[in-house]
């Protein structure tokens, strides 16, 4: 649920569907994250699902109109968890995969203005909100701005004890399928939106974030076939909205390790999914 250096390059390299976000501009005018242009819906299908999609290679147009004039919705992902399957001290119990659906970025706008009205009482946050390290008068305050924004909350609950020996064996693999489930649940509820703009934080090890984008790629490839799709994925600290879904992934996360339910109850009319994977029949006998 932070930033992970040294992504820059390996973004460069590795994301065929890459938008470079420009924190000093967003911050001087307050726009939203950069777009491209919509895909060539007929070169994708031609290339098929498991083809490289050129038109996807070449460097995004800026746009300047409101990206909700046309339809295009904002995904936002984050993640709580490890990797590891050990059961050791350290290791999650849980691994929780968390989105938020934004008709526009408005959201982005009341961050920032937080942010400095924070800065201006001695409260700086120089790379933003992050709600596991914030105090806890900064959360009240970001949970109490979030109240008052529309927004959509998607959450999957990984049950890491019970996942299947190969894919604990694999846990890139495992990554990959975890991020598939989320997704593909979400990104088919959005069949009507012509343009979806998906942004992932920049978190774990380089071969975690490559992981990462093939889960979003394969998903969008076989839930998108016929509607327009980019990816970006850059640090938390650079964009306001992955800090809106850090701060929901904190709560869904706290309820679920820790039994502590006070923070997901301030998002609980915004979530609209929270399925678990790999739950067991004990497992829902025992909280029966």
């Amino acid at each position: 649920m932070s930033g992970v250096g040294g992504w820059k390059g390996w973004w460069t390299d590795v994301v065929a569907h890459r938008c470079a976000p420009r924190l000093e501009t967003r911050l001087a005018a307050s726009a939203e994250p950069c777009q491209s242009e919509a895909v060539d819906d007929r070169r994708r299908k031609a290339a098929g699902d498991d083809s490289k999609d050129e038109s996807n290679e070449q460097a995004p147009s800026l746009v300047t109109h409101a990206p909700e004039a046309h339809g295009r919705r904002h995904i936002f992902l984050d993640e709580a968890g490890n990797l590891d399957f050990s059961g050791k001290p350290g290791a999650s119990r849980y691994f929780i995969i968390t989105s938020v659906v934004l008709e526009d970025c408005a959201v982005d706008d009341a961050l920032l203005a937080l942010r400095r009205e924070l800065a201006w009482a001695s409260l700086v946050l120089e790379d933003g909100f992050h709600a596991a390290e914030d105090r806890q008068l900064v959360r009240d305050r970001v949970f109490k701005l979030l109240h008052d924004h529309p927004f959509r909350v998607d959450a999957t609950v990984v049950h890491k004890a019970n996942v299947h020996a190969h894919l604990q064996a694999d846990p890139l693999r495992f990554y990959r399928v975890a991020v598939y489930k989320h997704l593909a649940r979400v990104t088919r509820s959005l069949q009507d939106t012509p343009e979806l703009h998906v942004t992932c934080a920049a978190l774990g090890t380089r071969p975690e974030r490559q992981a990462h984008i093939e889960g979003v790629e394969d998903t969008l490839r076989t839930t998108r076939r016929n509607r327009a799709w980019r990816i970006a994925m850059w640090p938390a600290a650079s964009d306001p909205c992955l800090q809106v879904a850090d701060y929901c992934c904190w709560a869904i996360q706290r309820r679920w390790e820790r039994g502590d339910d006070r923070s997901h109850a301030l998002i609980h009319d915004k979530i609209l999914s929270e399925v678990e994977l790999f739950v067991t029949p004990e497992t829902r006998r025992k909280r029966a």
